[in-house]
């Protein structure tokens, strides 16, 4: 019988207080808002998904000038409405996440062997 527990995820800092910052990154980026009523409600939804993904990055020690380096690197050659950017700017958000994930893992990993 195993009696290991699963292990609970790690608590998430409060990204709340964050929000305004990323409030004011993503108002900064080049929306194509669309010219319907509908359409520009879906876009304010795509904005505020990619506002909280950005204060969640703040909460976690991101800096806003990191965060704006990522989203001003993205490629929106062909995006053609606000849906596209935003997947665009979120897949470019993630990759860093990652990365920067893989490289504390390989500092951790060569601080343990050098020990």
């Amino acid at each position: 019988m195993d009696d290991r527990q699963p292990l609970a995820p790690a608590p998430q800092p409060d990204h709340r207080p964050f929000v305004p910052d990323a409030d004011v990154i993503v108002d900064g980026l080049p929306w194509i808002v669309g010219r319907t009523a509908k359409q520009q409600r879906r876009d304010v939804t795509r904005a505020a998904a990619l506002v909280s993904q950005i204060a969640h990055l703040l909460a976690n020690g991101w800096s806003p000038d990191e965060v704006r380096a990522i989203l001003g690197g993205v490629d929106l050659d062909g995006a053609a409405d606000a849906v596209a950017q935003e997947v665009r700017w979120r897949k470019a958000l993630k990759a860093a996440r990652v990365a920067r994930h893989a490289a504390a893992r390989e500092a951790a990993a060569g601080q343990a062997g050098s020990a």
